[in-house]
């Protein structure tokens, strides 16, 4: 199932990257976290997803979906084009660095098995049985997740069919990097044999507490039911006043 997302060396490899701000309802940081499921997906698109559950240490309870490909327009592959150079999709490097660190083996190499979860359904209003392919390999792992917390729009479809911002938004968590439980090392680094991280470090100091916006309006996060308008967010929001005065 997996075993057409193999490296290639033709493909440019990512490097380490800090990133900006943050994500989901856990809020960002590095979490030590053990995988309690993660199970193969596809969009509505034809698009490969992981889709992990985990635990933190402190008790988090943490849902993270990532792409691994493209979807059937532009080929499933788990890579882009640019510049004349091939280089891997972000899902597909964080989810392929997270096998590595959890079980030493690249991410084509593993064979999910078959395993029947309770997971909502949209049809029936409520979780039903449904028989998922589970990395079983990587359930029970411990591994550090940098965990961005973001903000984003909240769409639905215009007159055209053509999705725009409502001036609401949601919370959910992205990966953001991973590290190896123990020495904190990233899979780069590891590569390159370096004794000692430091990249855990300085990812901590710029994402620990910082929020992603991702929306339209760039507003923070504005939950349904507030007084945001329906419209679009980036026009109609009143701004704040630099001074902080009221009214």
């Amino acid at each position: 199932m997996l075993g057409n997302f193999k490296k290639d060396d033709s493909i440019e490899e990512t490097k380490d990257r800090v990133g900006g701000a943050s994500n989901g309802p856990t809020e960002s940081g590095m979490c030590l976290a053990v995988i309690e499921t993660a199970y193969v997906g596809e969009s509505t698109g034809g698009a490969t997803c992981i889709n992990i559950t985990a635990k933190g240490e402190n008790g988090e309870n943490i849902r993270l979906t990532e792409y691994i490909s493209s979807g059937k327009k532009k080929g499933q592959k788990n890579y882009y084009e640019r510049d004349g150079k091939k280089h891997y999709l972000p899902g597909f490097k964080k989810m392929d660095d997270l096998s590595l660190l959890l079980t030493g083996e690249h991410i084509a190499e593993m064979e999910p098995e078959e395993k029947v979860i309770s997971l909502w359904d949209y049809d029936e209003k409520k979780e039903m049985p449904t028989a998922v392919q589970m990395m079983m390999d990587w359930c029970g792992q411990e591994v550090y997740l940098g965990l961005q917390r973001v903000i984003s729009d909240i769409n639905v479809k215009d007159a055209k069919g053509d999705y725009q911002p409502t001036g609401f938004t949601r919370l959910s968590n992205e990966l953001s990097t991973s590290c190896h439980p123990e020495t904190k090392l990233t899979v780069n680094e590891m590569i390159a044999e370096v004794e000692e991280s430091v990249f855990f470090d300085k990812w901590v100091e710029k994402n620990t507490g910082n929020d992603y916006d991702k929306s339209a309006a760039k507003n923070g996060h504005i939950p349904k039911g507030s007084t945001a308008p329906t419209a679009n967010a980036a026009e109609t929001k009143p701004k704040k006043s630099i001074f902080g005065k009221k009214g």
